[in-house]
C-alpha cells in the first residue's frame, strides 16, 4: 500500500470530528470519493480549489451529523426507558 499523502492524512484527522458510528459507516467511502476527486484535478490550483470547498462544507456537515448522532442517542434512550416502563 503506498504511503498516504499529507493531505490524505489531514483529510483524515479531520474525519474525527464526525461521530464514531458516521466514521465507520462511510469515513473509508469519503477518503476514497476526496482521493479521486484530487486524481482526477490537473494542477496545483484545482487541487486548491477542491480543498477550500472540502474547508468550507466540512464544518456544516460536522455540525449537522453531530447534531443527528444526538437525536439518535436521545431516541435511542427513549426507547429504552419506554420498554422498562410500558
Amino acid at each position: 500500500m503506498p504511503k498516504a499523502s499529507k493531505s490524505h492524512q489531514v483529510y483524515r484527522a479531520l474525519l474525527h470530528l464526525y461521530p464514531k458510528a458516521h466514521r465507520k459507516a462511510y469515513g473509508e467511502q469519503m477518503v476514497q470519493t476526496l482521493d479521486d476527486i484530487l486524481a482526477d484535478q490537473h494542477n496545483t490550483s484545482e487541487k486548491v480549489m477542491v480543498w477550500i470547498r472540502v474547508g468550507s462544507e466540512l464544518p456544516f456537515n460536522v455540525i449537522e451529523e453531530n447534531i443527528n448522532n444526538l437525536g439518535e442517542m436521545r431516541m435511542g434512550k427513549q426507547a429504552k426507558i419506554s420498554m422498562v416502563i410500558g
